[in-house]
């Protein structure tokens, strides 16, 4: 179903149909030879993570269908276009992208240019009963589509389907599924599985495909407080030269919500995340004695927003949201740093700060929205490898603007 890495006829299917569906690139930071520059699974990634937030009402304009119980079937739909630049498609350091610069051609590089704009159609098809519970029981199938113009290799695509229903009282559960097929990060030198540590290291792909469930639970605590809970299992399979890799990943974490004076509301979250990693990439072969390094790590991530909201819409803006957001690894690789240098005693500290607005319905029923993200990445480690400094490869600035249009329908 139209996956694969850009390619006109997927692109037009996408755009005809809107269909397309977490992770900034999701920022998360695993190991790889030298610089691994995921997006991080983080509440500002771009990773879809409808749990970090109640979902929205669905916006009017549904059809409705009367079953033969008598239960009604609401079906709604929101068509989105987004156009997104992004001044560092590759997350490359500044001495990556001074390299750039000169040697263009180099193998460590496969972009035409380090920035990029990126058209993001996305559609969501959501469907409401009563009929099995009772009681509303909601369903949305989300398909979103990242199609970079410049660097079509990197585009990439995911598919997410939500349910929801409400709990015992002022609260509601909600299970996410979401997948992500295989999509390129960057190029990173290594030698496949299995072959001599005599043969030169080369250049190649290096890529992952991300799948996610995630259980969510929030309740209002009181009448200016709610209060929710994520716990959340990820999967992270990389590419066969890069196995190693692969990561297994639990998240838990929350947020509190207070409706502070009037239309501002506060936001503050917590989350924790406990990574494992293979380590290894030949059969047979156990994390301690693998010539790999171990990719392991735990995560703190802490949020804080700030969110003004009108129903008239004051400059015909109805929301606009400030927030940051800070993220601090901490690689547990237990090898000799000697033996590991990329990981053994490495932190990682990633630190965000986003505006988004979103609009009063402009023409019928569609409104417009866009926003601004500024990502700065630092990385530190108890030894440097030979040849290399990690800063001079892990760090990195980005900054990514956006302005586009949603269509309920």
């Amino acid at each position: 179903m139209f996956v694969g890495r850009g390619g006109l006829l997927s692109y037009a299917f996408l755009f005809a149909l809107a269909a397309k569906a977490e992770a900034d690139s999701f920022d998360a930071v695993t190991s790889g030879p030298p610089a691994v520059s995921l997006a991080t699974a983080g509440r500002m990634g771009d990773e879809e993570d409808p749990a970090a937030a109640p979902p929205k009402k669905a916006a009017p304009g549904k059809s409705a269908k009367e079953t033969k119980e008598g239960h009604d079937l609401r079906v709604s739909g929101l068509f989105a276009l987004r156009f997104e630049y992004d001044d560092n498609i590759i997350h490359y350091s500044d001495v990556d992208l001074l390299v750039f610069s000169t040697q263009p051609s180099y193998g460590k590089y496969s972009i035409t240019q380090a920035g990029d704009w990126i058209p993001r159609p996305r559609l969501d098809l959501t469907a409401r009963s009563k009929a099995l519970t009772g009681r509303d029981l909601e369903a949305q199938l989300r398909l979103t589509s990242w199609r970079y113009v410049e660097n079509a290799f990197k585009s990439n695509e995911s598919y997410q389907l939500r349910l929801k229903h409400p709990g015992f009282g002022k609260d509601n559960f909600q299970l996410t599924f979401y997948h992500a097929p295989m999509s390129y990060i960057r190029n990173f030198r290594d030698r496949p599985p299995f072959t001599s540590k005599a043969a030169p290291l080369a250049y190649t792909d290096f890529s992952y495909t991300s799948t996610s469930v995630t259980l969510s639970y929030w309740r209002r605590l009181a009448s200016v407080l709610e209060g929710k809970l994520d716990v959340k299992r990820s999967w992270r399979y990389f590419n066969q030269a890069f196995m190693e890799n692969d990561t297994w990943e639990w998240r838990t974490g929350g947020s509190l919500t207070w409706r502070a004076i009037g239309p501002l509301k506060i936001t503050g979250s917590y989350d924790y995340t406990d990574a494992k990693g293979r380590g290894a990439d030949s059969a047979g072969e156990t994390i301690e004695a693998s010539d790999n390094g171990d990719p392991s790590f735990v995560r703190d991530t802490y949020g804080l927003d700030f969110s003004l909201g009108s129903r008239k819409g004051f400059l015909r803006v109805n929301d606009l949201t400030v927030g940051g957001e800070y993220q601090a690894f901490y690689f547990t690789s237990r090898k000799r740093a000697d033996l590991d240098p990329l990981h053994v005693g490495r932190k990682d500290e990633v630190r965000r700060a986003e505006i988004t607005f979103r609009t009063v319905p402009v023409v019928g029923a569609a409104s417009l929205e866009g926003g601004y993200r500024y990502t700065k990445r630092s990385s530190t480690a108890v030894e440097v490898a030979v040849g290399m400094d990690i800063g001079e490869e892990k760090d990195y600035t980005d900054n990514r603007t956006w302005f586009g249009i949603e269509i309920p329908f």
